[in-house]
């Protein structure tokens, strides 16, 4: 059968305080951030403020950056919440070095910063002037990834299933970690015709599905349409999926044999990591 035939059975075709990035330091993954350090500079009746103070390190790792956040005046979010006038000038210093200095005018900054040794104190120093009661935020955040779900499809762009075609589905795991797959069944004109139970499969280890049964147990009157091969691992993973029809036909004295057989892989999308919604219809 050629690629683009169509026979009886089946189509054979085989991702608290938001910040903007800056420079070339831009978030690309979801990540956990923690506050380890938030109080406000405000400038006295004289015209200066000065903050002085110590906090600890709470949260430390290999993959744990940490982050200045100053924020001079109102968020370009919110323009309408009540706020300070802003500062003309600011210095910090963590740990006894200047981290940020600024003698103009800013809004909001981020800059990456060491801390001490995890449970280890920092001591943190800020001097502001501008016009009395003016004030500027500083947040000292933690920032480290969250752990990144990968997924993709396996895609047989048709099939159909009667008395006399079987189809089913061979998902093989061929990574050392385990994965987790659901069937979609489509219909025709594009809507979801539901999703299998969640299939846990081990390292190296193969699982044929037929798919009436399959249909069958969803429900859902399902005899025609595509069907995807939906998977998601919290590491690295290798998924081969192949569909497989066979055709029977009645002999002389009425019994249904095998007249032909076929199968070819699917075309295989990913990996990529998955959105959370998508996160959702694997580990719920």
């Amino acid at each position: 059968m050629s690629a683009n035939r169509v026979l009886s059975g089946l189509a054979l075709v085989a991702l608290a305080c938001a910040f903007p990035a800056v420079g070339d330091e831009a978030f690309e993954l979801p990540n956990q951030t923690h506050i380890e350090f938030r109080a406000p500079v405000v400038v006295g009746a004289d015209g200066n403020g000065v903050l002085a103070a110590q906090f600890p390190t709470s949260v430390a790792g290999e993959d744990v950056r940490y982050f200045l956040i100053v924020q001079n005046g109102c968020r370009p979010e919110a323009p309408s919440t009540p706020c300070p006038a802003p500062v003309d000038s600011l210095t910090v210093t963590l740990n006894q070095a200047v981290v940020f200095d600024s003698q103009g005018p800013f809004g909001m900054e981020r800059v990456p910063v060491p801390l001490a040794a995890l449970g280890s104190s920092n001591d943190i120093g800020a001097t502001a002037s501008g016009t009395p009661g003016a004030a500027v935020g500083l947040t000292i955040l933690a920032v480290r990834p969250l752990p990144v779900v990968i997924g993709g499809r396996s895609v047989l762009p048709l099939a159909a299933v009667t008395p006399k075609v079987l189809v089913g589905m061979t998902v093989h795991n061929a990574g050392p970690g385990p994965f987790v797959f659901r069937l979609e069944l489509f219909n025709v004109d594009g809507s979801s015709a539901g999703l299998t139970p969640i299939h846990t499969l081990a390292g190296h280890a193969t699982i044929s599905i037929d798919l009436a049964s399959a249909a069958g147990a969803l429900g859902s009157g399902w005899v025609r349409g595509p069907v995807h091969v939906r998977w998601a691992s919290h590491g690295p993973a290798r998924v081969s999926s192949v569909a497989r029809e066979v055709r029977l036909a009645p002999d002389a004295a009425g019994v249904l044999r095998v007249i032909g057989t076929q199968q070819l892989a699917l075309d295989d999308y990913g990996p990529f990591p998955l959105p959370p919604n998508a996160v959702g219809l694997f580990f719920p």
